[in-house]
């Protein structure tokens, strides 16, 4: 597969992961809701109070999350697979010695023909470092020294 299917693959699998992310979270903002709404119909008294109190803490945790999840989505699709670029920038494939990186979301290790790709976000230190770089560049990380061979 070519770098440029590559870099393809990895956008829809950040895609899918983001949008995974947020099914969960709205999953679990209805079982609270529910949750809720049945300490309603069977509790009274205090113990109503505390249950319903601690659905509604659950809730707006989630909620927050949510948001989170969406400001990702977001993110990711401001990326354009397509683009080539020099040095690296959101939306780069950067293949290194030690390692290749997708700069997109921080999604995680990501398996595409077989070979492992680690999604990272560009406020990751990871990401922080390799943003500017080019083919031929050197950095280090966690006392490793890393050479970037190619950046697409």
């Amino acid at each position: 597969m070519e770098l440029t299917q590559i870099k393809q693959s990895l956008y829809e699998e950040c895609i899918a992961y983001v949008n995974r992310r947020i099914d969960t979270i709205q999953q679990a903002i209805m079982s609270a809701k529910e949750a809720a709404d049945e300490e309603t119909k069977n509790s009274t008294g205090d113990k109503y109070e505390t249950g319903r109190a601690m659905m509604q803490i659950e809730i707006e945790n989630q909620v927050v999350q949510l948001k989170e999840a969406q400001r990702l989505f977001d993110d990711i699709r401001m990326i354009r697979p397509a683009k080539h670029t020099d040095d690296a920038q959101a939306g780069s494939l950067v293949i290194t010695n030690l390692g290749n990186y997708y700069l997109a979301i921080g999604a995680g290790k990501i398996t595409v023909d077989e070979k492992d790709y680690f999604a990272v976000a560009l406020s990751s230190p990871v990401g922080q470092l390799l943003m500017g770089k080019k083919s031929g560049d050197q950095f280090e990380l966690n006392g490793r020294k890393f050479e970037i061979q190619s950046v697409i």
